[in-house]
């Protein structure tokens, strides 16, 4: 899978910057016919829209609600009518709990951490020209270079995608939605349970080659002084509640940028399909048993990353496909 990719698609799990990181809309300068040309295409297939949805199925319960993994004080709605519901729930399912979170702080201060190359480094790799802006953009986000110049390219793209405001907020202790919940839950002595291993994700991106990664973290940096007004556009949309629109945003401008790397359309589209595949539709599939299993003990509330919830390959339909009636509550 391409890191090219993960420049466009990160920043959907994120929230926006407020107060002083505020970005502009980019879908204010595309043209009208590319703006409906991208609606209609994230019109396809089902639960496109909305964030919070329940699923029933012979007296059993399961509600969803689709999150974003930075702070935003605009949650504060939508915590208040999450919490009867969590309240009322034998178990809070998340992508990563507590105990994934402990795990993979102590794989971060270990030799080999996933997130650290064995090979050359970057300045080694890239053209002076490009590791010389790499550097300016890692220390406009408070890593090191010297630090950065050791990290794998792909985990160097996600940091890219994020403004330097956002990280500045996650530096100060602010939460997002799902580690808010994940707190509410364990105050009530509610389980809080992970769907997946605590490295899912660096076993998905390990898979890249190395092409790839440096791949994707030249488009990075090509979109880096462009993450405000990413992260913008794409929350913007969250809170309107039109999911699916924010993967088919990423996906036109990842389009647009593929020249610049040497990539056709074609190429393009082959890997946003295996990303789709990887990053969310695979690991979707792997979720509905736990969430099955778990909801046999009681109500329950999964809260994972809103683009897992949507689309014909989404967990709602996955659900629905098991004979799950499913209605949305926002």
């Amino acid at each position: 899978m391409s890191a090219f990719l993960a420049t466009f698609l990160i920043p959907a799990f994120a929230a926006t910057p407020h107060a002083a990181c505020l970005g502009e809309d980019l879908l204010a300068g595309f043209a009208p016919e590319r703006v409906a040309a991208i609606e209609d295409a994230a019109a396809v297939g089902p639960y496109p829209e909305g964030r919070l949805f329940r699923a029933t199925r012979a007296g059993a319960e399961v509600t969803l609600v689709g999150t974003l993994h930075l702070p935003d004080p605009r949650f504060a709605p939508l915590e208040e009518r999450l919490a009867p519901i969590l309240a009322g729930a034998s178990a809070l399912l998340v992508e990563a709990g507590p105990d994934e979170e402990a795990q993979l702080k102590a794989r971060m201060g270990q030799p080999g951490s996933p997130m650290f190359s064995t090979g050359p480094t970057l300045p080694e790799r890239l053209p002076e020209v490009e590791w010389m802006h790499l550097a300016a953009e890692l220390t406009a986000r408070g890593i090191p270079p010297f630090l950065g110049a050791k990290m794998e390219p792909w985990f160097l793209s996600t940091m890219l995608a994020v403004s330097p405001c956002q990280l500045q907020e996650l530096n100060r202790g602010e939460e997002g939605l799902d580690a808010r919940l994940i707190a509410s839950a364990e105050a009530q002595g509610i389980a809080v349970r992970a769907l997946e291993p605590w490295d899912t994700i660096f076993r998905l991106f390990g898979e890249m080659t190395d092409e790839e990664e440096i791949t994707g973290l030249r488009v990075a940096l090509l979109q880096a002084g462009q993450a405000d007004d990413m992260t913008y556009t794409l929350t913007e949309l969250y809170f309107q509640g039109r999911i699916r629109l924010i993967w088919e945003i990423g996906a036109e401008l990842a389009r647009e940028l593929a020249p610049e790397v040497g990539l056709s359309a074609a190429e393009v589209d082959a890997q946003l399909a295996e990303a789709d595949e990887l990053l969310l539709v695979g690991r979707n599939r792997d979720w509905i048993d736990p969430i099955e299993a778990a909801a046999t003990e009681g109500p329950v509330l999964v809260a994972v990353g809103a683009l897992h919830l949507v689309g014909r390959d989404g967990v709602l339909a996955m659900l629905e496909a098991r004979g799950w009636a499913i209605s949305r509550l926002d």
